[in-house]
């Protein structure tokens, strides 16, 4: 039977994100699966979710061993380094790595939380602001949006005493006996 250790390491910091250790038990001994939605071991299930707080590399090293009950025989070794400064909103990698005549394919989604976009999820997604990309605005005729996300007028009249005043959509509306576009005929 197969174990595959493997261990997600935060570089430079070396900080260990997540390790498990799982055994295959393999019809074909000649190739392991890893079907997506089932449990891969105890307490770890496929695909393996990790959620990080800073934006550091992440080293995934793969060992593969014979596990033996009279010590282990070592199969392979793969690492693989992930930047999570790649992920602009939905990511998905694919990577295959071959060595002596083992085979290894990993397949890993890089995404963004929340509303985050943009190379290293830095930026908001369209029509949401900072902070935290929480505040929703949507620009409509005459309203724009400011850096706050706080609906403006652009392109909107100043209110001139007497003669009009202004309405939430920018538009004039004449008083008493002013009229026309611009309210200045009497």
């Amino acid at each position: 039977d197969f174990r595959f250790t493997v261990t997600l390491t935060g570089h430079p910091s070396n900080r260990t994100y997540k390790e498990f250790a799982t055994n295959i038990f393999p019809a074909d001994q000649s190739r392991v699966l890893f079907p997506q939605q089932t449990s891969i071991g105890p307490g770890v299930d496929n695909p393996v979710i990790l959620n990080m707080d800073t934006m550091e590399d992440v080293i995934m090293n793969v060992l593969v061993e014979d596990d033996d009950y009279v010590g282990d025989d070592f199969i392979s070794e793969f690492q693989i380094a992930i930047d999570p400064r790649e992920a602009t909103h939905l990511v998905e990698h694919n990577t295959s790595f071959s060595y002596a005549s083992s085979f290894l394919h990993i397949g890993y989604t890089l995404y963004c939380d929340g509303n985050y976009g943009g190379v290293g999820c830095s930026e908001c997604l369209q029509d949401y602001y900072l902070p935290n990309c929480t505040k929703f605005c949507t620009p409509s005729g005459n309203l724009t949006c400011n850096s706050h996300g706080d609906l403006v007028c652009s392109n909107c009249c100043s209110p001139v005493a007497e003669r009009y005043n202004c309405t939430a959509n920018g538009t004039k509306l004449c008083l008493g006996s002013w009229s026309g576009a611009e309210c200045d005929q009497c």
